[in-house]
């Protein structure tokens, strides 16, 4: 495996790079103070994002890739975040940060500053009563409602032979403790009825749009009435229940503030009915997250460490989550 690179490193060949990105915007570096807000070492090629504080001048985001990772994955993701972009150029309140330098040579990208706060940190506020909840989910549907609905392609038949294959891997490393899961047993469990779940859905039509790709609660930035999307994947075309999915499965693992494990439906009362007040409540009964919702559900499972002195406090907060997810979505299966 190769060894991962120094954040020093790391660091200091990102401050070599982003005043000379600045300087072909035809902008003065002197006119920003850097501040590192995100590293990502991993092997191979690391993340780096910072964020550059304007003078008088508007904030920016500076990334980069250090070292240099594949080409053709920098060239998918700027092209994907370009067409994102258009999708909702026009759209009052709802928005999509625009890349306004992208350097394949350095894998480095400069890009429209999204001010405001994650959804992840209004519902913490929104669980000690600063805030609401319901509220904020109402706006970040109606933020992924209008990307899907302005990337919109056709209605498909559901064909979930692609996610079968993929969670009969992560059963089979779970059942072979090639990946030891906690409460292994409960995992097993539930995994042997995701095929009935998914063939319940197949044929059925559902909707195809470009998807975000990883919609969690970290890459929607609330700010007054405006909301922003940010670091989109690459962009394809494949139910929007992917994305649906990915964000409702990340909020209900850990904003189970009022889940009662006897409830009809695995969210706090009242969640849903606000989230597709802002998606769309047509949209609410879309076959395709019948059985995606579970299948994403239990991959964010098979994440979490077996031993508890491995998990980080928020770890094993969304595994209690999870469980409790669980009891109710594989109830009635």
């Amino acid at each position: 495996m190769e060894n991962l690179i120094d954040k020093t490193e790391i660091q200091r060949d990102a401050d070599a790079i982003w005043p000379k990105q600045i300087q072909k915007l035809g902008l003065e570096p002197s006119n920003y103070d850097p501040a590192t807000v995100k590293m990502r070492p991993i092997a191979g090629s690391s993340r780096i994002v910072i964020l550059l504080n304007g003078n008088g001048v508007d904030n920016l985001i500076f990334k980069a890739e250090i070292p240099l990772g594949c080409p053709d994955a920098f060239k998918t993701e700027i092209d994907g975040h370009k067409r994102a972009y258009q999708a909702l150029e026009n759209c009052k309140q709802l928005h999509i940060p625009n890349i306004l330098l992208a350097d394949a040579e350095s894998q480095s990208q400069i890009m429209e500053y999204a001010p405001g706060s994650t959804a992840h940190e209004l519902f913490d506020l929104a669980e000690i009563g600063l805030g609401d909840r319901h509220q904020i989910l109402t706006r970040c549907g109606a933020w992924i409602s209008t990307f899907h609905k302005n990337t919109f392609v056709r209605l498909n038949p559901i064909n979930p032979n692609v996610m079968l294959e993929s969670m009969a891997w992560h059963e089979n490393a779970v059942m072979t403790r090639e990946v030891d899961v906690p409460q292994r047993k409960l995992f097993l469990e539930c995994a042997a009825k995701i095929p009935d779940i998914a063939q319940s859905a197949r044929g059925q039509k559902t909707r195809i749009s470009a998807t975000h790709g990883d919609m969690h609660l970290r890459n929607l930035i609330l700010d007054g009435d405006d909301v922003y999307g940010i670091d989109f994947s690459a962009m394809r075309q494949v139910p929007t229940a992917h994305d649906l999915a990915r964000f409702l499965v990340r909020y209900g693992s850990y904003f189970y503030v009022d889940l009662d494990k006897n409830s009809d439906e695995p969210f706090n009362p009242g969640d849903l009915d606000a989230f597709y007040r802002g998606y769309g409540e047509e949209h609410r009964d879309d076959p395709a997250l019948k059985y995606l919702l579970p299948i994403e559900l239990l991959k964010e499972w098979h994440l979490i460490p077996k031993d508890k002195a491995d998990r980080t406090a928020t770890a094993q907060k969304r595994l209690h989550g999870i469980t409790r997810m669980a009891a109710i979505m594989f109830r009635d299966f």
